[in-house]
């Protein structure tokens, strides 16, 4: 019996570190980047990741004509290092990235075609949780709403 509780304790042990440390504290952190979403539309998913240095998060988006979308990246670094988003087409083509402008809490996005593209998000030396929230406006409520980031439009 004694070595059964030894066996399974080690067992339990040996588990632990595949266990996902902190996902309680990523689930939550980004609650705190909502307000930035603000006026547009939250998508409602909350697509989230802990990543460690060398790791990249890949999401893709359809992104219809007609619609305005915010971009939301919402990061922990251990470090206090800004996430890097990068946005890219159907044919892989990078058509956008904030490497040099990580401080912009959002940007904004508009396209002249429906399209799927992939986004990347990721640390450039640290590691910690990563987040993005897409939030979405008609293109005639997005001009009439202020205090625009950035506005990309793609063709």
């Amino acid at each position: 019996m004694k070595t059964f509780a030894i066996t399974l304790l080690t067992l339990v042990a040996s588990l632990l570190p595949v266990l996902p440390a902190g996902s309680e504290t990523c689930d939550k952190f980004a609650l705190g980047c909502e307000p930035d979403l603000f006026p547009y539309t939250y998508d409602g998913q909350y697509y989230k990741s802990e990543l460690f240095p060398g790791e990249k998060a890949k999401m893709k988006f359809t992104f219809y004509s007609g619609m305005v979308y915010r971009l939301v990246p919402c990061g922990g670094a251990k470090t206090g290092e800004g996430l890097i988003v990068e946005l890219y087409d159907g044919n892989g083509v990078r058509v956008f990235t904030n490497e040099k402008m990580r401080d912009e809490p959002f940007w904004d996005f508009e396209f002249g075609a429906t399209q799927t593209y992939q986004l990347i998000i990721r640390y450039d030396k640290s590691e910690g949780c990563a987040a993005m929230l897409v939030g979405y406006l008609e293109q005639d409520k997005a001009k009439a709403s202020a205090g625009v980031s950035s506005n990309i439009r793609r063709n």
